[in-house]
């Protein structure tokens, strides 16, 4: 089949149509060892497999709530004030953003949190720290000296320091579900010095409280680098797992487990009813009369029910009672 129009014959028509408005002049096609792209080259094969999922640490919030509220247990005896600790927010960062993003008198604690292979970062905002000396060294709200224009003394941090101990307590309990963790304060600064505690690169777990003091709120900060993590995500998921009984023999190993559980056995002579009054009016030396004959048989109690009725008697020195008959 001839066609229709040469190649010369589309050429002048296209050129015609572009004279007149009625089409615009698109890119000329690059050849293929010339096509650019503006993205970054991405070898999907030297993608790892699970570069997501170490992005989302699950049920790692149960282990902050736990923290949450054990600290706040403990900070409230230290102090001896009402203290209670609420989320404000959680976001994930690079270190290197985070780091600039810093209340330039705030304090840091830099905490070991062994045997995780990173610590983790807990930081009193200039309101926080200034509001637990003031607390713990009995002064009152509305203090003269404002909280955000100074950086602690040495003394101060020394005193913070053991505020931060509390919460290494709190760590520890918090991690019990999946891990026994050894927390202690390894050093505190008022200065920016973290910057060596991570990577520029490591994605740090960012979670802020605002810690309320009776009356007086401030801002609690927990940071935690989630390859430290990462590791135990399998231990965080089974804490909302339902564990399902695949063993069949089940009904007999509670069967067994309930035949070795204590219960407390009485052997009762008899029982006599007081007045409230003759309560009250016993001392040392008082005669309480028993209406028993020795020789006639106890009740034996089991939890506090009769269950049996026996004699009492005494082999090789030692007290005992003889069961006589089994109730039904």
């Amino acid at each position: 089949m001839e066609p229709i129009l040469s190649k010369q014959e589309i050429a002048d028509l296209l050129r015609t149509l572009q004279k007149d408005g009625a089409v615009y002049p698109g890119p000329e096609p690059a050849r293929a060892q010339e096509i650019i792209s503006a993205h970054v080259e991405i070898n999907l094969l030297e993608l790892p497999a699970d570069s997501q999922k170490k992005l989302d640490i699950p049920n790692f919030n149960l282990i902050i709530d736990r923290f949450r509220s054990s600290f706040g247990r403990s900070l409230s005896h230290y102090l001896q004030k009402r203290v209670s600790f609420e989320i404000i927010d959680f976001h994930q960062l690079p270190f290197s953003a985070y780091l600039p993003d810093q209340d330039p008198h705030k304090i840091t604690g830099l905490l070991s949190l062994k045997p995780l292979s990173s610590g983790c970062l807990l930081n009193y905002d200039s309101h926080l720290w200034f509001l637990v000396l003031e607390k713990l060294l009995g002064g009152f709200s509305g203090a003269a000296s404002n909280p955000s224009d100074r950086s602690p003394t040495r003394l101060e941090l020394s005193l913070l320091k053991a505020s931060m101990e509390l919460a290494c307590r709190a760590i520890e309990q918090a991690f019990i579900p999946i891990l026994q963790v050894r927390s202690r304060v390894i050093d505190t600064a008022s200065e920016e010095r973290v910057h060596s505690f991570a990577s520029s690169d490591a994605l740090m777990a960012i979670y802020r409280f605002q810690a309320v003091i009776e009356e007086d709120a401030g801002v609690l900060e927990l940071v935690f680098p989630i390859d430290s993590l990462v590791p135990h995500r399998s231990s965080l998921e089974k804490l909302t797992q339902l564990q399902k009984f695949e063993n069949k023999n089940w009904p007999e190993n509670i069967r067994k487990g309930l035949t070795a559980t204590p219960v407390t056995v009485i052997a009762q002579t008899c029982s006599i009813d007081l007045s409230i009054q003759q309560i009250l009016d016993l001392s040392v030396g008082d005669i309480l009369p028993i209406p028993h004959d020795p020789d006639s048989s106890v009740e034996i109690l089991v939890e506090g029910v009769p269950k049996f009725s026996g004699l009492p008697g005494q082999q090789n020195h030692n007290k005992n009672v003889k069961i006589l008959n089994a109730y039904q």
